[in-house]
């Protein structure tokens, strides 16, 4: 019974492949009908039989080698169509044809399509088909009822007719979903101003269905109509746009669904079109291209994506910020490095960077609600400016959760689509990373519908489930600037909004600037330098700090903070490090803070100029606080009393300062330094000749612990941290003057100064001058002992005028030290005469200094005695001068400093 039922089956197919017959065009290029016999022939060159009957199952090939059969002919074959019906229409090798209607009403081509695994239509890469042309009045419809389909690979145009009559215009049916395939290089061109260019969806003659119409990747759809080729309906998507697949959208489109809940491959604004939304949301775009002149509208009031995987080349304008006419969220979500570029300008509302996305901005844009950055948004030398907020998003939850379980759910193998529940009402999704079975990994969420019940994925998924639990969330930013003023409101970052960068997002800086963070006080993860750069605010690395080659220096009074689980680069150095600024002015530094380090730590710290690494092993958790300055100090502070150049012959010229400001116990510490900054003697020393001294209690202690004079380094383990110097071992710092000072005291002058860390000294030498050089006036013997002293001496008889006063140390071996520049005094009086009236034969003048020229002249100014003092009090004789007034002055340095009258009796 079976062999008898297979024996009929294979003979009904052979009857039914036996019953189609295969005919050739040979009716030239001359206008001819499709249904005259003469015009088909079942040879090529026309030797074999005439298409005299007419049947659905007849094969049409039209072959580009030869239309007009015995006298082989090329061009376009114009073939009239009043109504017909055939299997297959096969348009092959270079074949141009244009299929047209010539009564002034409707004709339908109906594509039977009944050869089994094959196509109904055909049109190879080579060759093309045109439907109407102007020079006539009908209109032709190409129809593929259910189950028929067409394969193109070349160019298939449908145009409007000379007419309005009828008012409608040529089109395509398609009721088989996938059934009308254009492959990679076709191109469907349409320009018919009074229908849709593949009819609306339905059941009939002149319907399609949703996703009959496929562009696959390379193909084209060129829209040169007013009409959209989706349908009239907003739910209505008859063309299922493949990805790589091409879009020319070269007139405004004003009638049918334009962009919602649609899917796109790659879409052109072109000719000075303005492509206007639905007012809902797309479900993707790969590149976006914008001529200029071309505009991007909203229509309705609602938030509408521009969900892009691709490019965005924007020479013409997308105008999304009106408001109460809705607005644009550009997303950004793809899985490949996508760009932002063109002439034109971009205002939304909203910017999104996808989770696994990358995206150069190549302009700017303006963003006046919100920007969130989930994956990496680099800025080259362009700005996001606009009156919106700014977030650079960390480990980001929606308000609907982290998760979504429903029995609806289904992932199906291949789609960019999930389906879920409509109206689930999930919310701030675009952008997120989102995982569930068969969902590829790095896969992002490019937009979603809870209205349409979607949601729509950067990747196709790779496996099909129902019931799915899907997973939502960001995972951590990164933010990358080449602009001078680095991510701050002058530059990458201009929104005027709030500006966030949520702990953690890691930043990338390309280009030398000296402000390079936001006002965002956030800690930042991993954080790179590619060119030099000065901090503008405290700052918190969380990740790894990266120096390429480049120097970040930390301005003064602020602080760089690794946290407890952040680390150094391994490629930092001699050439790539941490510059602490020190102010000689103020005292103010700039400082680099570890937290909770417990294991050796390298800090790698310097001036501008010169390396200057620090070493830290701690035995307990210890926070510290490091800043290093070249030009050693007295009490280890950049505007401390720089040591001598005789005490800098056996050190180095540096300070490491380095505070524990939490844990306990002692650490090994080690520093480092150049060359440079070594002294004369200091450079000859050999390892046991090199310490490391400790400031304590007022003073540097004594130079211990381990040194190498090969490796520039000096160790010691301490518990006790602040200022460190490097020096000679076992010795102490030689004397430091903490102060030198000069007052006049009535007719003398104090003078008082302060050491500390006396050693190996003979005397203090106190030497004064007013004219001339100076000479000796005291001699004051050391301490020569660890300590702060403090010596005074007055000067019993300075001179009138300014006096200098200077102090030398003597060491033992005779050498000399001049500490500071001279201190003077300039000495002023006090006179005072008495008696006076003047009774005896002498007046006293009290309150001179030695040096004082006292004059005594009558009224008419004439001098009547003159005298020089050498004491405090000098007397003057009056004795021979008659009764009445006289004036006495004294003069120093040819000025008169004071004048008195004088009564003689």
């Amino acid at each position: 019974m079976k062999r008898l039922l297979l024996l009929l089956f294979f003979s009904c197919f052979a009857a039914v492949s036996f019953a189609q017959t295969t005919y050739y065009w040979v009716g030239g290029t001359s206008e001819a009908n499709i249904g005259t016999a003469s015009n088909w022939n079942t040879q090529l060159n026309g030797t074999g039989t005439s298409r005299s009957t007419i049947l659905s199952t007849d094969v049409l090939v039209v072959d580009g080698t030869n239309i007009g059969g015995a006298v082989q002919t090329t061009g376009t074959a114009l073939i009239h169509v009043n109504a017909a019906t055939t299997a297959q229409l096969k348009i092959i090798n270079g074949a141009s044809v244009n299929l047209v209607r010539v009564a002034s009403s409707n004709g339908t081509l109906t594509i039977a399509n009944n050869t089994l695994g094959e196509a109904g239509l055909t049109i190879d890469a080579t060759s093309s088909l045109l439907v109407n042309n102007a020079s006539y009045v009908g209109n032709l419809y190409i129809d593929f009822p259910a189950t028929a389909t067409g394969s193109i690979a070349g160019t298939f145009k449908i145009t409007q007719g000379g007419s309005t009559v009828p008012s409608s215009s040529p089109r395509v049916t398609c009721r088989t979903v996938g059934g009308l395939v254009f492959t990679s290089g076709a191109t469907f061109d349409y320009d018919n101003t009074l229908n849709y260019p593949f009819g609306s969806v339905g059941s009939g003659t002149s319907n399609s269905s949703n996703g009959a119409v496929v562009f696959q990747s390379g193909a084209n759809l060129i829209c040169n109509s007013v009409f959209s080729p989706f349908g009239s309906s907003s739910t209505n998507a008859i063309v299922d746009f493949r990805p790589g697949s091409n879009y020319y959208i070269k007139k405004t489109i004003t009638t049918g669904s334009v962009t919602n809940a649609k899917t796109f491959g790659n879409v052109f604004l072109q000719n000075g079109a303005t492509l206007t939304t639905d007012g809902a949301a797309m479900n993707k775009i790969e590149n976006f291209t914008i001529d200029a002149g071309c505009n991007v509208n909203v229509n309705g009031s609602t938030s509408t994506p521009i969900p892009l995987l691709g490019n965005l080349v924007a020479n013409g304008n997308i105008n999304g910020t009106t408001s109460g006419a809705g607005n644009f969220i550009l997303s950004m979500s793809g899985s490949s490095p996508q760009t932002i570029s063109g002439s034109g300008n971009i205002a939304v509302t909203g910017f999104v960077v996808g989770d696994h996305s990358t995206v150069t901005l190549e302009k700017n844009i303006t963003v006046v609600g919100s920007s969130n950055i989930y994956g990496t948004l680099n800025f080259g030398t362009f700005q996001i400016d606009g009156a919106g907020s700014f977030t650079s998003r960390v480990a980001f939850e929606s308000a609907s959760g982290t998760s979504y379980t429903n029995a609806a759910n289904t992932i199906t193998d291949g789609s960019y689509q999930i389906t879920i529940p409509v109206s689930l009402g999930l919310s701030s999704l675009t952008g997120l990373e989102i995982t569930g079975p068969g969902i590829q990994a790095n896969t992002n969420i490019v937009s979603y519908s809870s209205g349409n019940g979607q949601v729509n994925l950067s990747k196709p998924a790779i496996a099909s489930s129902v019931g799915a639990t899907i997973s939502f969330k960001s995972n951590t930013s990164t933010l990358i600037t080449s602009n001078v003023n680095g991510l701050s409101a002058t530059g990458s970052i201009a929104a005027s909004g709030t500006v966030n960068n949520n702990a953690g997002t890691n930043v990338v800086f390309n280009a030398a600037t000296v402000s390079p963070f936001t006002t965002s006080n956030n800690a930042l993860g991993n954080v790179t330098f590619n060119a030099a750069a000065t901090t503008n605010k405290n700052i918190t690395v969380t990740g790894k700090l990266t120096l390429n080659n480049s120097k970040l220096t930390i301005r003064e009074a602020d602080v760089l903070t690794m946290g407890a689980a952040a680390t150094f680069d391994s490629g930092l150095g001699a050439n790539a490090y941490v510059v602490t600024s020190a102010n000689t002015s103020t005292g103010d530094v700039g400082k680099i803070k570890l937290t909770d380090i417990t294991t050796g730590t390298v800090i790698p710290v310097g001036t501008a100029t010169n390396y200057l690494p620090v070493t830290l092993s701690p035995t307990t958790a210890s926070t510290f606080e490091v800043n290093v300055f070249a030009g050693a100090t007295a009490d280890g502070t950049p505007n401390g009393t720089a040591l001598t150049a005789a005490q800098k012959l056996r050190m180095v010229d540096a300070v490491w300062n380095v505070v524990r400001t939490s844990g306990s116990g002692n650490a090994d510490l080690t520093v480092n330094w150049p060359n440079a900054l070594e002294g004369a003697d200091f450079s000859l020393f050999g390892n046991t000749s090199i310490g490391i001294a400790n400031y304590n209690a007022g003073v540097f202690g004594t130079f211990a612990g381990l040194g190498n004079a090969v490796a520039n380094t000096a160790a010691i383990n301490t518990g006790n941290f602040s200022a460190f110097i490097v020096g000679e071992a076992n010795t102490t710092l030689p004397l430091t003057m903490l102060g030198f000072s000069a007052k006049q005291n009535l007719n003398t002058v104090k003078l008082d100064w302060r050491t500390t860390d006396e050693k190996d000294l003979k005397n203090y030498v106190l030497q004064h001058k007013r004219d001339g050089n100076y000479e000796t006036i005291y001699t004051a013997n050391p301490n020569n002992k660890p300590g702060i002293f403090n010596y005074s001496f007055v000067h019993p008889t300075p001179l009138a005028g300014t006096n200098y006063y200077r102090l030398v140390a003597v060491d033992l071996d005779g050498t000399t030290h001049t500490f500071d520049e001279a201190v003077k005094v300039n000495l002023t009086n006090a006179m005072s005469v008495y008696p006076n009236p003047a009774i005896g034969n002498s007046i006293t003048v009290s309150g001179v200094v030695r040096g004082d020229v006292i004059k005594l002249q009558n009224i008419q100014g004439q001098v009547i005695t003159r005298k020089v003092a050498n004491n405090n009090t000098e007397q003057i004789d009056v004795q021979s001068i008659a009764a009445g007034t006289y004036l006495i002055s004294i003069e120093n340095e040819g000025k008169t400093t004071s004048t008195k009258k004088v009564i003689k009796i």
